[in-house]
């Protein structure tokens, strides 16, 4: 009786416990990527046949405590408007944290008339 006793005032008390959150360490907009390692790399002249040929990559890294399983999006906007929303799942516990990217390589023709430089 004194377990169930207990197991219901702990289900009760779970109102009290935050929820677990995770947290964006660092991220990346780049021309490149290395996938064996997970991280971003190089730089590029944002010419539109640059663009057009290579694409751009989106990284992120979050920590994420043990057990917290959630969706996080890559959300791609050209002028205020969105064009493409990327969904990653995320499971939580590793001590490294989790790492994810995502690469782009449909642009609108506006864009790709607009020149800038990315590093």
């Amino acid at each position: 009786m004194l377990t169930l006793l207990l197991a219901y005032g702990a289900w009760l008390g779970r109102i009290w416990v935050p929820p677990a959150s995770l947290w964006m360490t660092s991220s990346a907009l780049s021309p490149g990527f290395d996938i064996e390692q997970r991280l971003p790399q190089g730089s590029m002249a944002l010419t539109p046949q640059a663009i057009s040929e290579n694409g751009l990559y989106v990284y992120t890294a979050i920590r994420a405590p043990r057990g917290l399983s959630e969706t996080i999006t890559h959300a791609w906007h050209h002028n205020g408007v969105l064009t493409d929303v990327v969904e990653l799942n995320i499971d939580g516990g590793r001590e490294q944290g989790y790492r994810a990217w995502s690469h782009k390589q449909n642009f609108p023709k506006t864009l790709l008339a607009i020149g800038a430089s990315i590093s």
